[in-house]
């Protein structure tokens, strides 16, 4: 069973789930029904069956673009940050569209400026793969390259 808690202020405020198996068709729908395209950010470090069943969870978009970086703190860089943007304006993502954080806190740190500052605020769910991501880059908003 999920425990769901309510994290931040009024307009601001977001869940965080927490469960075994938190990441589902059901869940992730709620979070990106009305988003077109959706740009999954992951690094070489997850294992390739994680990244499998994500891609099957998400069978339900059309559009599901994944971007995998090198695991390890030189992917938080300038010149990670500047390919990824160059690949989302290839795409011709916008703010209708949606990011998803998949990785530790290199990852979540990464996605979560590129997401405030791509067209200044595109649309963003993490799911953290570790513990130190779980608590820090994932919650309250602080990310950085």
């Amino acid at each position: 069973m999920a425990k769901i808690i309510k994290v931040g202020k009024k307009n601001l405020d977001y869940e965080v789930v927490i469960a075994k198996n938190a990441i589902s068709k059901t869940r992730l729908s709620s979070h990106l029904k009305s988003n077109n395209k959706i740009f999954v950010v992951t690094d070489s470090g997850i294992p390739k069956k994680f990244i499998k069943e994500l891609k099957s969870t998400l069978g339900f978009k059309k559009q599901v673009y994944f971007y995998v970086i090198p695991c390890g703190e030189k992917s938080k860089s300038f010149s990670t940050y500047i390919s990824i943007l160059e690949k989302l304006a290839d795409l011709k993502f916008d703010r209708s569209d949606s990011m998803i954080a998949f990785g530790g806190g290199v990852v979540g740190d990464l996605v979560g400026f590129l997401s405030s500052t791509y067209y200044r605020g595109v649309a963003l769910l993490h799911i953290p793969t570790n513990i130190i991501s779980m608590s820090d880059s994932s919650i309250g908003g602080k990310t950085a390259i």
